[in-house]
């Protein structure tokens, strides 16, 4: 199950049969079986149905819940949406009827959230590296900028990418990380010191709106340490509010309205990451970051010239 959306939540059902997920985002997990599933953009579930109804047609619903507002500041905001997609799932046998079955009651505790990460665990023990070598804090929100036009930020900055040159060759080719310019948002560490091998980094995502906002890492798996409630604070939590026993492994978390999420991942990956909401628009709007891993090692690294080629202006 994916959700390839460029803005909407689902809440996944299949009238009469419950889905045993195995599988979040790449990661295996210990069966858990539910009625319906939550599901926020580029997030993937892996599921067993069990085939073991009477032969018929059955409703397969997608519905969209309402996380962000849908209003004149919305592209085709005045447009039809359904809110309710369906398909069938049709057994072998089965006339070709319409599906009578009935829905799974909605959930409305589930809506613009991900599956309780708390019924989610690896199902490989993995330990959670804890050479913390940098912690970033990100602030999410929103602005405008100085023509008046709607931005989103992290840490007040809006982020522009760089199509012509970007910032791994730019480094590459000698560009200093604190050299490149504010609106690239750059977040860069190396590990210098101590067990590199368990090297780590962290970071809140403090979500200062009122929207919920579907946070990806490009590059990494990570553990969700923390997830806060819907207004909870975007006061930090404290680290002995975190799971460190048996977090759930993701690359994609929705984090809360007027929350705080926080996630660590192993330093082992060198290269320039992008750290971005996966709601489209936000992300057209700023709201992401680079995550600058290991400089020193990857800008020795000749880029091929057809890969150069691609960036190169017309």
């Amino acid at each position: 199950i994916i959700n390839t959306s460029a803005l909407v939540h689902y809440i996944l059902s299949i009238d009469n049969h419950p889905l045993t997920i195995i599988e979040v985002d790449g990661t295996l997990v210990k069966p858990v079986t539910l009625n319906t599933i939550p599901i926020n953009i580029a997030q993937r579930y892996s599921v067993i149905l069990d085939a073991n109804q009477e032969i018929d047609n059955y409703q397969i619903r997608a519905h969209i819940t309402d996380c962000a507002p849908v209003d004149n500041n919305t592209i085709n905001f005045d447009s039809a949406l359904n809110y309710n997609v369906t398909g069938i799932l049709k057994y072998d046998g089965a006339k070709d009827n319409p599906p009578t079955s009935n829905s799974y009651p909605l959930n409305t505790s589930e809506e613009c959230r991900d599956v309780n990460p708390n019924f989610l665990k690896p199902y490989f023990e993995q330990k959670v590296p804890q050479n913390v070598i940098s912690t970033f804090k990100a602030l999410v929100n929103f602005g405008k900028a100085a023509s008046g036009r709607g931005i989103a930020l992290i840490n007040n900055s809006s982020f522009v990418p760089n199509d012509n040159y970007p910032t791994i060759q730019k480094i590459v080719n000698g560009i200093k990380p604190d050299e490149l310019s504010t609106n690239a948002n750059p977040f860069t560490y190396e590990c210098d010191s101590g067990d590199c091998e368990n090297a780590a980094v962290e970071i809140l995502i403090i979500n200062n709106t009122t929207r919920s906002h579907p946070f990806h890492v490009h590059g990494h798996d990570f553990f969700v340490l923390y997830n806060g409630e819907t207004n909870s604070t975007i006061k930090p939590p404290q680290e002995s509010e975190f799971n460190f026993k048996d977090p759930v492994i993701r690359d994609v978390v929705t984090v809360l309205s007027n929350s705080t999420t926080v996630i660590r991942y192993s330093a082992n990956n060198p290269g320039v990451w992008l750290f971005h909401c996966h709601i489209q628009w936000h992300l057209s709007l700023g709201m992401a970051a680079q995550l600058i891993e290991s400089p020193s090692i990857f800008r020795n690294t000749t880029i091929p010239s057809d890969v150069t080629a691609l960036c190169a202006k017309d």
